[in-house]
């Protein structure tokens, strides 16, 4: 603001939305808020002014219900011991008790992809199991997490009319 009489100037600014653009906790998008100027004379001058938040923080993608803090853990540290370990020929699913989570949005979807010998985690082996997640402004997450699948039952051997396990 330009006055002719040198000294003090009082700005103030309002709008809605305010208190959360000051504390860096506004939604993405446009804000308007007004400027406004006052010199010790009284006069006043204001102009309207628009705020532009963006989003670039890409969802974390993890274990558990939106997993920060205690209720989850990140696919990126270390697992507990056979965390990652499915028998063979048990109903497992990549998806299960993963979620995205975006600062922003809250839950975002989830894409999960597998490479490995299987896709469907019927052969025994390792498998890579790829999770991607997008938030609405572009911002794209990615996890990984390998899944053994190992076979600890004993064989049975059928002979006859008998069965045998050995």
């Amino acid at each position: 603001a330009y006055f002719n009489r040198p000294g003090e100037v009082d700005v103030e600014i309002s709008g809605v939305g305010l208190d959360e653009l000051a504390a860096g906790v506004a939604a993405p998008g446009e804000w308007l808020v007004d400027v406004s100027a006052t010199d010790g004379a009284g006069n006043v001058a204001m102009v309207p002014m628009s705020v532009l938040v963006t989003d670039s923080v890409a969802p974390r993608v993890g274990m558990g219900p939106c997993f920060g803090g205690a209720t989850g853990q990140s696919l990126a540290g270390p697992a507990p011991p056979d965390m990652d370990a499915v028998e063979h020929d048990a109903a497992f699913s990549a998806r299960e008790g993963v979620s995205a989570c975006d600062d922003a949005e809250g839950d975002v979807k989830l894409l999960v992809s597998v490479t490995g010998p299987s896709k469907d985690f019927t052969r025994i082996g390792q498998h890579t199991v790829s999770y991607s997640a997008m938030d609405g402004s572009g911002n794209r997450g990615t996890a990984t997490r390998s899944v053994r699948v190992v076979k600890t039952s004993l064989p049975v051997l059928r002979l006859g009319t008998t069965q045998e396990t050995i």
